[in-house]
């Protein structure tokens, strides 16, 4: 189990909640029929209806896919899905949103009162709540042209998870944000893309002294969209927060934004709260009813979930839990794992040869195990070659990259092309020791006069000569044989 080391902060406890935004993978946006296309955009305010324009008249219509993405979502984070949801207009005027407000679910969201822990520890973090809502547009400043507001992302559809504050370190945060990454991605909710922030997050960080159940006053960190940054940012707030208490000041509620070119914190206002957005129902939505049979519809379609493959690895497949946590980690790799895992007798082997020499090779090559051309069913083949002793260590690391170089042909086949299978027959064995023993006479002498550390370099030769074909257990038992025999 994982212990978090939590800073050294004298008599101060950190108490962290999160508010996490996860773009949704639909074809359309939420309220609207224009394509959900944010990053692949070709152009600015290319993808956009007149609802995102706010145009008079346009009403908002609910797009299903992304209410089956949110339930979907809920259920992966063991929520409650509360089969009324009711939407409502969040309040406040900015440039990224037209019509000056925000369409949300703020009082009955579509899932609450979850959980997800944190592998490999003691800490499990309460979900509050998870609502649909949308996107605002995109803002940027540009020095010679000043603001630009780019449409296409207003309406995109979003989910924004938001916990209960029970992480207590910046590590504890970043690890569970790498849970949750990891699971919707699983889950096909959301792409993860973290530099285009289809996946970004909120951190409320507040600090209160050790042992005390009541809670200080909190900032919020707006929009950090890199797991380091979460953490650089965290653990920056906290401190200014001690350093504030420390010298006799006090807290104020603020919104915060991260610049990691200074690595700190910087005011961006003051915290509002519910009434400054002024929420109310949105009138031109009705209510979201869901049915008991749609949620265990969606229930029962549920993909393995990373911690049921970190488990299944270890119990059935027999791996450490070192590389259990690697392959797990990627989804590529462990969709590619777990179909040649399938057809391999011996996954401790395919998992060892997948991670070191495969991923070297493939890296190399400046590919991944998304497009690997070697087949899992090949691979499975290889491991299972490896595993039965008919190729040593050597020659396999020959026969991976040939493997790799010729996709469409069986390990097999390679094998018997290039000369690779390990040579046991002991009278071809028996040949080329004789070749070694001939060849090698000054130190034959040597070692037959006491200096029995020779013989490693008997069995380099022999080795050698064989061009690492050579059964070495089998060559080794020849050669002591040989050269403990007068001549």
């Amino acid at each position: 189990m994982t212990s978090f080391e939590h800073p050294p902060y004298s008599d101060y406890d950190v108490v962290i909640g999160l508010e996490v935004h996860c773009q949704l993978l639909t074809t359309h946006k939420l309220f609207s029929a224009a394509a959900n296309m944010t990053a692949d955009a070709a152009r600015p305010n290319q993808h956009v209806a007149h609802f995102e324009q706010a145009l008079p008249g346009q009403l908002p219509v609910l797009n299903p896919e992304a209410v089956k993405l949110a339930v979907t979502a809920g259920l992966a984070l063991d929520c409650h899905v509360n089969l009324t949801s009711v939407f409502e207009r969040k309040h406040y005027f900015y440039p990224d949103l037209p019509k000056g407000y925000q369409i949300t679910q703020q009082a009955r969201p579509v899932c609450a009162q979850g959980q997800l822990s944190i592998p490999d520890s003691n800490v499990s973090v309460r979900i509050a709540r998870i609502q649909i809502e949308e996107d605002a547009a995109k803002s940027t400043h540009d020095d010679r042209r000043g603001r630009r507001i780019d449409l296409n992302r207003a309406s995109v559809p979003l989910i924004e998870i938001v916990t209960e504050p029970d992480m207590s370190s910046a590590d504890e945060a970043v690890e569970f944000l790498k849970e949750l990454h990891l699971i919707v991605r699983t889950l096909q909710v959301c792409s993860g893309n973290m530099e285009d922030g289809a996946f970004r997050c909120d951190a409320n960080v507040s600090v209160k002294k050790r042992g005390s159940s009541s809670l200080g006053e909190r900032c919020e960190l707006k929009n950090i969209n890199s797991f380091k940054f979460i953490r650089d940012a965290i653990e920056f707030e906290a401190r200014r927060q001690i350093d504030i208490l420390e010298a006799g000041g006090r807290i104020t509620m603020q919104t915060r934004s991260y610049d990691a070119a200074l690595g700190q914190t910087t005011l961006m206002r003051d915290k509002e709260n519910a009434p400054d957005y002024r929420f109310m129902p949105e009138p031109d939505l009705p209510a979201l009813t869901l049915s008991t049979a749609y949620v265990e519809e969606l229930r029962a379609h549920l993909p393995e979930l990373p911690a049921a493959r970190r488990v299944r690895y270890v119990r059935q497949l027999g791996l450490s839990h070192q590389d259990t946590s690697i392959i797990s980690s990627n989804l590529a790799l462990a969709s590619y794992f777990d179909q040649a895992s399938a057809l391999c007798a011996s996954p401790q082997t395919l998992a060892n040869w997948v991670l070191n020499e495969m991923t070297l090779v493939l890296s190399e090559q400046g590919a991944s195990f998304e497009s690997c051309p070697v087949s899992p069913a090949y691979m499975a083949r290889f491991a299972d070659l490896v595993s039965e002793d008919v190729i040593n260590s050597k020659l396999a690391k020959k026969l991976l990259r040939l493997m790799v170089k010729h996709p469409e042909c069986t390990p097999e086949h390679l094998l018997e092309a290039h000369h690779l299978v390990v040579i046991r027959d002991e009278d071809v064995l028996q040949a080329l020791v004789s070749q070694v023993i001939e060849g090698n006479s000054v130190q034959v002498a040597q070692y037959r006069a006491g200096k029995e550390a020779l013989l490693g370099y008997f069995v380099g030769q022999l080795m050698k000569l064989s061009q690492g074909k050579a059964d070495p257990v089998v060559g080794k038992a020849l050669l002591m044989k040989e050269l403990t025999t007068l001549d």
